[in-house]
């Protein structure tokens, strides 16, 4: 269990005597021709990058096994570079066992509750009156289970596994996905085929010996949308534009009533 300051808490100059997790490492040569390791080091506050000259202890014996998703003992000083954060390293050493510390520990936290969120995902999702949204729940619940393990991720940092504080974030975007969908979409028509555009080409009919314009328009796609064999239809024209509104009982009374 770590018990040290956060990186975002230093200022320039502050020591720094942490264990810090390796974000990046990469080998790199000085105008000179000497290695040296471009890293960036991390807690759950903040990454900062910081360089590994070949001066400094514990270089030569870290230089070719460290890589990323290591957790190292720091000591040194917080210090800037062009205006960003730099830290610079006095000297450097695998964590060791002993030292009781593990990746978990530089993973972020969200501060809400889990069992709150999952009360609240839960008590969204039993609003939902819509069928096609009702499907989500069996992606949603997945989802859930999903973030639910990234609270508790595995030891092995290399693993990919999503961080609480995103996972909390992406769960509260899903719920209020769900509850806006819920309110817009109309409940006698799914909400992914609302809205269907269908291109045509106008052809043409003699009638007498004139050819006057023609368009066909047919198919199962059409009762999916509520306009059956048999229907009444109303067309409004205007520039360009052609509007088909299916009359219902109550418009054909009152249509047959002024007749």
């Amino acid at each position: 269990m770590l018990n040290q300051s956060e990186l975002n808490s230093l200022s320039k100059g502050d020591s720094i005597d942490h264990f810090l997790l390796v974000k990046k490492c990469e080998i790199r040569l000085t105008k000179a021709g000497k290695e040296y390791l471009s890293l960036e080091l991390g807690d759950k506050s903040i990454s900062s990058a910081a360089n590994l000259w070949d001066d400094v202890s514990g270089f030569r014996s870290i230089k070719n096994s460290l890589a990323v998703g290591d957790i190292v003992k720091i000591t040194g000083s917080m210090d800037e570079y062009q205006g960003n954060s730099q830290i610079k390293i006095d000297s450097i050493r695998l964590a060791k066992q002993s030292d009781d510390v593990t990746p978990k520990d530089f993973l972020p936290k969200s501060l809400r509750d889990l069992n709150v969120m999952k009360k609240e995902f839960m008590t969204r999702m039993e609003k939902i009156a819509d069928i096609d949204l009702k499907n989500l729940k069996k992606i949603s619940k997945k989802f859930y289970l999903k973030c639910k393990r990234s609270f508790f991720p595995p030891l092995d940092h290399t693993r990919r596994s999503t961080p609480p504080y995103r996972c909390s974030l992406s769960l509260k975007i899903l719920i209020n996905v769900i509850v806006i969908s819920s309110i817009v979409v109309d409940s006698s028509v799914s909400s992914w085929r609302s809205i269907m555009k269908r291109t045509r080409k106008i052809y043409y009919v003699f009638q007498g010996r004139r050819s006057v314009p023609f368009i066909r328009i047919s198919g199962k796609y059409l009762s999916d949308y509520g306009l059956n064999i048999g229907d009444s239809i109303e067309l409004t024209l205007s520039k360009g534009e052609i509007t088909i509104h299916k009359i219902n009982q109550t418009e054909r009374s009152n249509t047959d009533e002024l007749k």
